[in-house]
């Protein structure tokens, strides 16, 4: 308790001296030592409707976020040009570590369903309070917007104050789940893919990613702080992600898949197309990473997104290196084939350029673009909303995008899985759906709901 009281004195007496020396950049990061507390528990422990959390892949690095300092949302459509020019000036002079977070909708184009009206079509938010963990310990940090904060400096004192410290690690079960329905049917995702596969033979386009949604229905409100921790323990090595909105949705995953990372005038990014189940028999798993690898359907899928992806970058950089081949991205419930880039960007290349221009990526809309979301559009009766969009960050001279996937919308006692499958010549309608099915039952296992089949 006496590091509790430590820390939320030493964050009020920041903030009260970061007002009286009049700080004037548009953005002041404080951050003082925390006591070592389980960040899911503290998120946990948060009001609901303004939490967040990002944890990036291969590290333990997890930043739990509650409220918000400042924000830039859209509603139907987003201006990027205008989003780029007011993070330009908020990012212009402030501390490297300050960090915009949040996501964009898969498609603009298309209308917005209910359950995703909260998120917007983008949202990027730099929020109140965070708590930072990694392997060096904790860091309590209170973001703040000098000129608009200083006439509210009582009320985010007394948010110090009020910050909820859990007084234990234990957590409530997960409630029932009661049910469980699936867009499309399976009947009606037949149609659909042998429709598909009708444009791709006809040479309209070389590729479509297919989605299915799965909801199910629980006898008790869903506590997304507590999906997120069973995601972060039980799937490693990934992207793991939490936005919630202030009508208490929440949408949250744990993806493998980079959409673009930049760090200063460097660009990184990869092709990750082509999928496999993972099993723990090691004489089995061996035949499943060869047949991957050997798969000519697998390795065609593959190559649309690392052409399309290469085509997207070289007038970006003057200089791109890629791997001469794919090797195997390995993960504890599947693997994927995987080549990566990385680039010297040319000079005056803007973050927002990049996201714009490789999302989306073949591997979740399909190749070309254009024709492939014009085919979702007619293939698909759902809204993909912010499912296998870009979610992640964007500070002063790095940024880092994952692509949303393997992923849940929950929204009171009802939770949405998305999932998708590649659809290309030589596809078979009941492969795709069940490899589709693979990863929502995987997915849905981590949660706890294994056993509740398709409808």
């Amino acid at each position: 308790m006496e590091l509790l009281k430590d820390a939320r004195q030493n964050l009020r007496a920041a903030v009260e001296r970061a007002f009286r020396h009049g700080a004037d950049a548009p953005v002041v990061r404080l951050v003082v030592p925390a006591p070592d507390v389980d960040p899911f528990r503290w998120l946990s422990a948060q009001p609901q409707g303004a939490r967040a959390l990002w944890s990036p892949r291969g590290t333990h690095r997890v930043v739990a976020m509650s409220g918000a300092a400042d924000s830039y949302e859209a509603g139907e459509k987003p201006d990027f040009d205008r989003l780029s020019r007011y993070l330009a000036h908020q990012l212009t002079g402030v501390d490297p570590a300050v960090r915009y977070y949040g996501g964009i909708r898969f498609d603009e184009g298309r209308g917005m369903s209910p359950e995703w009206s909260s998120f917007g079509s983008l949202r990027m938010v730099l929020p109140r309070f965070e708590l930072v963990s990694d392997d060096s310990g904790s860091q309590l940090v209170c973001n703040l917007i000098p000129h608009r904060d200083r006439a509210s400096m009582q009320a985010i004192l007394s948010e110090i104050e009020s910050l909820s410290w859990p007084d234990s690690a234990q957590k409530a079960p997960l409630p029932q789940a009661v049910g469980r329905h699936d867009q499309p049917s399976r009947a009606e995702w037949m149609k659909r893919v042998q429709a598909s596969l009708d444009v791709i033979n006809a040479k309209e386009i070389q590729k479509v990613v297919l989605a299915r949604r799965s909801t199910f229905e629980f006898d008790g409100a869903v506590s997304p702080i507590d999906l997120i921790e069973r995601l972060y323990a039980e799937a490693p090595n990934r992207f793991h992600y939490l936005v919630e909105t202030e009508d208490g949705s929440a949408f949250l995953g744990a993806t493998p898949e980079r959409l673009v990372r930049r760090e200063d005038s460097f660009v990184f990014t990869e092709a990750v197309a082509g999928t496999r189940p993972a099993v723990d028999d090691e004489m089995d798993d061996a035949v499943l990473r060869d047949a991957l690898l050997a798969s000519d359907k697998e390795q065609r899928e593959h190559l649309c997104v690392r052409w399309a992806i290469e085509e997207i970058l070289r007038p970006f950089c003057e200089d791109l290196v890629v791997d001469a081949q794919a090797s195997e991205m390995r993960l504890s419930h599947g693997r994927h084939l995987v080549s990566r880039f990385n680039g010297a960007l040319n000079e005056g290349v803007d973050t927002w350029q990049l996201v714009r221009h490789l999302h989306p990526t073949p591997a979740v809309g399909g190749y070309p673009a254009p024709a492939a979301i014009r085919l979702i559009r007619r293939m698909e009766a759902f809204d993909r909303g912010w499912y296998a969009g870009p979610i992640g960050w964007v500070g002063p001279d790095d940024a880092e995008f994952a692509v949303a996937l393997r992923c849940a919308l929950v929204t009171g006692d009802s939770m949405h899985i998305y999932s998708g499958a590649g659809i290309v010549s030589g596809s078979e309608p009941p492969a795709e759906w069940d490899e589709i099915e693979h990863k929502i039952v995987d997915f849905a296992g981590v949660l706890g709901l294994a056993g509740i089949t398709a409808t």
